[in-house]
């Protein structure tokens, strides 16, 4: 005779949720492994995109100032890629503030040209669009913005291992700083020629900062 099994209900319920369980652990695995299959955008793609989407902004834009931005980022893009491209992108930027006859616009514009190839380590480019800025802050009554470019200076000769340049554009800075009671400046000057004067082995003018 068969024997018919009965089968309690609490462990039938609990047979149910062990399979749910199951069902959902698989689930994921199947997720997951999808999500590992879709290729993942390379760094080299991203950029692409964004100097697409940034050159299709300047072809919409027919204000020459709002343009500026729009080359400042294009020149960004490129400095990586194609840095003779970076270069013709900086000075249509620069270009278009020039014929503002602006001189705080052209001032920004030249010293965040000047940013963009100092970070990147393409000294000589950055010095020349600094020097520009610097020119035309001279004609502001911007003291800040004058002694941040005296900065950047500074910072671009250290990079190229000219301390005594540096300390030259450093200590102009902290003038300006210091005459103007830009307090948030001062400190990094101070703290910049000390470690210049370090460098050089002049020990006893470090410590004097």
């Amino acid at each position: 005779m068969n024997k018919i099994k009965a089968y309690h209900p609490a462990l039938m319920k609990s047979n149910y949720a062990c399979f749910g369980f199951q069902n959902t652990f698989i689930r994921w695995i199947i997720i997951f492994t999808m999500l590992l299959s879709i290729p993942e955008m390379s760094w080299g793609q991203q950029q692409q995109e964004k100097i697409d989407s940034l050159k299709t902004l300047l072809e919409k834009t027919n204000i020459d100032t709002k343009k500026i931005p729009l080359f400042l980022q294009l020149a960004s893009c490129y400095d990586t890629l194609e840095q003779n491209i970076a270069f013709s992108y900086a000075d249509s930027a620069f270009n278009c503030a020039e014929s503002s006859n602006d001189n705080i616009l052209i001032t920004n514009t030249s010293n965040e040209a000047g940013i963009i190839f100092l970070q990147s380590g393409e000294f000589a480019e950055a010095l020349k669009y600094f020097f520009i800025s610097l020119e035309y802050s001279n004609k502001t009554d911007d003291p800040k913005t004058n002694a941040s470019i005296l900065s950047n200076i500074a910072n671009v000769y250290l990079n190229l291992g000219q301390a005594p340049e540096a300390i030259q554009y450093w200590e102009q800075s902290l003038l300006v700083n210091e005459q103007n009671i830009i307090t948030d400046s001062i400190p990094n000057c101070i703290i910049k020629l000390s470690d210049c004067y370090q460098k050089m082995g002049q020990e006893t003018k470090s410590i004097e900062y």
